[in-house]
């Protein structure tokens, strides 16, 4: 039973990480692409500031329009990925501490773990978690933030700012 629980969150595990890819690529290929349509040279903001009649009320709404794209597009696809990785860190911890238990050769003062470990699933709420594993899930989700969400989905909303604040300040 327990080789079955410890086999399923390794599946678990593999179709969160597809799912996250799978977020992660398209935020890019759809972002990145959309922009490059914007800034090209038939692109929208080159029709603004080519345009001979182009007011700088057109070039500021074109750069505040892409801005707020970019933030909304950002906004909503690091939610949906912190979502999915919160899910997958979830069975992680458990599958790590269902490991544990197993070179421990499962103490029988941790039968209420071992059980509430072998049915977890990643739309549990970590309260359901046993303490061992909640202990271990909060490290692992700062660490996942830090290192993989806040870099990936802040580069394009902080360019989109410094892009709105340098045509503020040349209309200015």
């Amino acid at each position: 039973m327990i080789r079955m629980a410890l086999d399923s969150k390794l599946r678990a595990i593999v179709g969160y990480d597809d799912i996250l890819w799978k977020i992660r690529v398209g935020y890019a290929v759809v972002l990145y692409g959309a922009l490059s349509l914007v800034l090209s040279k038939e692109g929208a903001m080159s029709l603004a500031l080519s345009n001979e009649t182009a007011t700088r009320l057109t070039v500021w709404w074109t750069v505040l329009c892409v801005g707020a794209l970019i933030i909304g597009f950002t906004l909503a696809a690091s939610v949906i990925d912190a979502g999915f990785q919160v899910k997958k860190l979830k069975v992680v911890v458990a599958r790590d501490a269902l490991v544990g238990l197993w070179f421990a050769g499962f103490p029988a003062e941790n039968a209420e773990h071992v059980k509430a470990l072998c049915r977890i699933a990643g739309e549990m709420s970590i309260r359901e978690l046993p303490e061992p594993a909640r202990r271990d899930f909060w490290p692992k989700l700062w660490s996942n933030i830090l290192w993989a969400l806040l870099p990936l989905y802040s580069v394009a909303p902080i360019a989109a700012l410094l892009a709105i604040y340098i045509v503020w300040r040349i209309g200015s």
